[in-house]
C-alpha cells in the first residue's frame, strides 16, 4: 500500500513539473516575442527620428541658415560698398580742405594780405576780410565733416566685422548640418569592418602608393631638368649677344676716339689760321668774310667735340651696364648648372643606370678688359673748307 501511494505521488509530481515547464516555456516565448517587438519598435523609432531629423534639417534649418547666410553676405557687400563710398568722400573732403588751405595761403601772402592797406580800409578790404573769414569757417566745417565721416567708417567696419564673423559661423553650422544629413549609421559597422584589411593587402597598397610617389618625383625631376637645360641655353645665348654688343661698342669706341682726335687736329688747324690772320700787321688785313667763316667753323668743331665726348660718357655707362649684366648671367648660369648636375645624379641614382642626360653647362668666359667707352658719331652738318681770298682779287 505504501508503494502504490508513493507511485501515485510520483505521477502527480511529474505532471506538476510538466505543467510548470510548459508554463515557463510559454512565458519565455512571450518574453522573447515582447523583446523582439521592443527591438523592432526601437529600430523603427530610431529610423523615424533620423528621418525626421534629416527632413527637419533639410527643409527648415539648412534652408534658414543658408538664407541668413545669404542675407549676411549681401549685407557685408553693401557695407563694403558704403565704406568705399565714405572713404572716397573722405578723400574728396581732404582735397577740398587742401584747396581751401591753398586759397587761404594765397590770400594771406605778399601784397594780397588782408590789412596791408591799414588803416586805409575800404569796401574792397572789407570784402577780402569777409572772404578770408568765410574760407576759414568752411575749412573748419569740412574738417569736422572729415572727423564725422571717419567715425562712420570705423563704426561700419566694426559692424561689417561682426557680420562677417556671424556669416562664417552660419557657414560652419550649415556644414555640420549637411554632414549630419549625409551621415548614415547603418553602415558604420560595415565601414569599420572594411578598415580591417589583411597585412598583405596593406603592404600591396603601400607598395602602390610608394610607386606613385616615386613616379611623381621622377616626373618632377625630369621637368625641372628639362626646364633648367632650356634656361641654360637661353642664358648662353644672352651672354653671347651681350659679348657681341660689348665688342661692337669697343669698335665704336675706337672709331669715335679717332674721330675726336681728327676733329681736334682740325680745330687746331682752324685756330692757327685764325690766329695767323688776326696777328697780321694792320696794313695786311683784308676785308673779306674768311675770319667770320673760320670762327663759325671753329664753333661747329667745338660743338661736335662736345657731342662726341657726351656720347663717350653714354657708351661708358652702357658698357658698364653690359659688364654687370654679363656677370649676373654668369652667376645665374653657374647656379643653374649646379642644380642640373644634382638633378642628373638624382635621376641616375633613382633609375639605377649610368646613362643620364648630359648637359653642357655654359662656361663663364672672361670679360673684356674694362676701358673708357664711347660711340662713333658723324657730324650732322658738313664743314666747308675755307680758302683765303687773294688780296689782289679784291681790287
Amino acid at each position: 500500500m505504501f508503494s502504490q501511494d508513493a507511485l501515485y505521488g510520483f505521477t502527480e509530481s511529474l505532471s506538476w513539473l510538466r505543467s510548470m515547464s510548459d508554463k515557463l516555456n510559454a512565458e519565455v516565448v512571450e518574453q522573447v516575442n515582447n523583446t523582439q517587438e521592443l527591438v523592432m519598435k526601437n529600430n523603427f523609432m530610431k529610423e523615424s527620428n533620423e528621418y525626421l531629423l534629416k527632413k527637419c534639417l533639410e527643409e527648415s534649418r539648412i534652408s534658414d541658415v543658408a538664407s541668413w547666410r545669404w542675407v549676411l553676405d549681401d549685407l557685408a557687400k553693401r557695407l563694403e560698398d558704403s565704406i568705399d563710398a565714405l572713404k572716397h568722400e573722405s578723400d574728396a573732403l581732404r582735397v577740398v580742405v587742401h584747396r581751401i588751405d591753398y586759397e587761404i595761403n594765397a590770400a594771406t601772402s605778399y601784397v594780397a594780405k588782408p590789412g596791408a592797406l591799414s588803416p586805409m580800409i575800404d569796401h574792397v578790404e572789407e570784402a577780402i576780410m569777409q572772404e578770408l573769414a568765410f574760407l576759414r569757417e568752411e575749412k573748419r566745417n569740412f574738417e569736422r565733416m572729415i572727423i564725422q565721416v571717419n567715425k562712420q567708417i570705423a563704426g561700419l567696419e566694426k559692424t561689417k566685422k561682426r557680420i562677417v564673423d556671424d556669416a562664417f559661423n552660419k557657414y560652419q553650422a550649415m556644414s555640420v548640418d549637411e554632414a549630419c544629413c549625409h551621415n548614415d549609421h547603418k553602415f558604420v559597422n560595415i565601414e569599420n569592418n572594411k578598415t580591417k584589411k589583411p597585412k598583405k593587402a596593406a603592404r600591396v597598397q603601400l607598395s602602390i602608393t610608394a610607386q606613385a610617389y616615386g613616379t611623381r618625383v621622377d616626373s618632377a625631376l625630369r621637368r625641372r631638368l628639362h626646364s633648367n637645360v632650356i634656361k641654360l641655353q637661353d642664358l648662353d645665348w644672352q651672354r653671347e649677344e651681350a659679348i657681341r654688343d660689348f665688342q661692337s661698342m669697343e669698335n665704336e669706341l675706337t672709331t669715335t676716339e679717332k674721330s675726336v682726335l681728327d676733329t681736334m687736329d682740325r680745330q687746331k688747324t682752324v685756330q692757327d689760321r685764325l690766329a695767323e690772320r688776326t696777328l697780321r700787321p694792320f696794313g695786311e688785313h683784308t676785308s673779306d668774310g674768311v675770319n667770320r667763316q673760320l670762327r663759325n667753323e671753329l664753333g661747329k668743331l667745338r660743338q661736335f667735340i662736345k657731342e662726341l665726348r657726351t656720347n663717350i660718357q653714354i657708351i661708358i655707362s652702357l658698357q658698364n651696364h653690359l659688364r654687370g649684366a654679363i656677370a649676373h648671367i654668369d652667376c645665374n648660369a653657374e647656379d643653374i648648372a649646379q642644380v642640373v648636375k644634382i638633378d642628373q645624379e638624382r635621376l641616375r641614382a633613382r633609375l639605377g643606370d649610368e646613362t643620364g642626360t648630359n648637359v653642357n653647362a655654359t662656361n663663364t668666359a672672361s670679360l673684356p678688359q674694362p676701358r673708357h667707352d664711347s660711340s662713333e658719331r658723324r657730324m650732322e652738318y658738313p664743314l666747308d673748307a675755307i680758302k683765303e681770298e687773294d688780296e689782289n682779287d679784291l681790287f
